[in-house]
Formats: structure tokens, C-alpha cells, sequence
């Protein structure tokens, strides 16, 4: 029985994280090989020390900046790309007065313009063969307010404005573009902004409740949701946004 794959290449960024790290073994497991992205080259080195699979390679680049050069390596190394999973972001907590420039434009860097600019430098490729899959890592930000995260809430609402626009002027040449939107997540991120609050186990106690389900959404249950949108079975998807959040967004 042929896999899902089927040995094509997926980039996906930001791979050295909770929710990356899940992507990346999931696809490798379903037949991809993986072209893993961050700039963590230490989180990289783990990485490919937790998976060991020939299929896994890595590349540490910046995708907000370097994103051009680092696809062309990229293609040079594993030929044409199938998927790409933006993945990548960062975050500061703070309100509009507590955010700074310094502080907006970080999370604008990391969590958008670098979504925008792999995808840029992926979709000649995709066009170029008439197929492909572009998946973004939303956030349930982008569509509920959530207190102390002005500048994530608008980079990830940007991120969703962006995939449909991109879905709008590219779904007729084959290309599909689509969105995850995790609720809170346990990732090493959530852990540590956790552990910086004035209550870490109260604050876990409230970010695990909120959500209907009662929990935290664990890294693998993401994972599958984007190995689903970059297969053939989700061929008649683009512009759609796929939310996996235990329900936090429904109430």
C-alpha cells in the first residue's frame, strides 16, 4: 500500500517546537520527506537525534528575510516542493500601552511576514507544476480577543487574511491554501509563559479549563489536521480554516 507522501518533499517551519516537531514526525511518517526550518540549529540537532529517519533533513535559516535563499537550498537539495507548513511564530504578551514598536514588530517579523514570505518564495515552485499545498498556522487569536496579546491576535488574524487572499489568486493553477487554528497547546512556548506569570499553577489551571474539553490540545492532535490539509483527501479545500482549539473559540 502506497503512504500518503509517497516520498514527495514538505517544508515545514518552525520545526523545532512542540507543534513543529509534531509535524514533522507525523509527515515523515505518513512518507514526506521533510525539509525542517527554524532558527534553533540546537532544536534542529535534537530534532533529527529524536526522529532518525534519512528522510528528516534540516536547514537553519530566519524565514522572515531569508526565505528566498533558504527554499532555493532547499529545492537544490530535495528537488521540487509539494507542501509547505508555515508553522513559525513568536510572542509577546502586553495590551496596545504595554506593547512597544520593538515588541509589535517582533511578532509581526515572526509570526506573519514570515508566513508571507516563504509562501512567496515556495509558489513559483508549486505554480511551476501545477500542484501543491501551503498550510498556515493560525492561532485561535485571530478570531476571538484574547487579553494581553494585542500584537498576536492581529499578526494571526493576518495570517487568516492572507490565506484566503492567497487561496483566492492561486486555487484555479492547482495550488491550495489552507489554515490550522489551534486553541492553547502544550508546547515549550505555553510552558514558559506559564511559568513567567505570578501564579503558574493557577494560570495552568485556568488555560487548561477554558477550553469546553477541559484540557490543553496536545501537539500531535495539530499535527493532524495539517497532514490531512496537505493530502490528496483534502482536494477540494482552499481558503478553508481547519480550528482545533478543545472548543475555546465556540463559547
Amino acid at each position: 500500500m502506497t503512504t500518503p507522501g509517497g516520498g514527495r518533499v514538505a517544508i515545514v517551519t518552525g520545526a523545532a517546537g512542540g507543534i513543529g516537531s509534531a509535524i514533522v514526525a507525523r509527515l515523515i511518517g505518513e512518507g514526506y520527506r521533510v525539509a525542517a526550518v527554524d532558527i534553533d540549529a540546537a532544536g534542529l540537532a535534537a530534532l533529527v537525534e529524536r526522529i532518525a529517519s534519512t528522510a528528516l533533513s534540516t536547514f537553519v535559516f530566519d524565514t522572515a528575510g531569508d526565505a528566498t535563499r533558504g527554499v532555493e537550498d532547499i529545492v537544490a537539495e530535495l528537488g521540487s516542493v509539494h507542501a509547505l507548513v508555515n508553522n513559525a511564530g513568536v510572542l509577546r504578551a502586553g495590551d496596545a500601552l504595554a506593547t512597544s514598536d520593538s515588541d509589535w514588530a517582533y511578532v509581526m517579523h515572526g509570526s506573519l511576514t514570515g508566513t508571507f514570505q516563504m509562501s512567496r518564495a515556495v509558489l513559483p515552485c508549486l505554480l511551476a507544476q501545477g500542484a501543491g499545498a501551503i498550510v498556515n498556522i493560525g492561532s485561535v487569536a485571530a478570531v476571538v480577543g484574547l487579553k494581553n496579546r494585542v500584537a498576536y491576535c492581529a499578526a494571526k488574524a493576518g495570517v487568516l487574511g492572507l490565506t484566503r487572499a492567497m487561496a483566492a489568486d492561486h486555487a484555479a493553477a492547482g495550488v491550495r491554501i489552507n489554515a490550522v487554528n489551534p486553541g492553547t497547546t502544550e508546547t515549550a512556548m505555553v510552558a514558559a509563559v506559564i511559568a513567567g506569570s505570578a501564579d503558574p499553577e493557577a494560570t495552568r489551571a485556568i488555560w487548561s479549563t477554558r477550553q469546553p474539553v477541559g484540557r490543553m490540545g496536545r501537539p500531535a492532535e495539530i499535527a493532524a489536521a495539517v497532514s490531512f490539509l496537505v493530502s490528496d483527501e483534502a482536494s477540494y479545500m482552499s481558503g478553508s480554516v481547519i480550528t482545533v482549539d478543545g472548543g475555546l473559540s465556540a463559547v
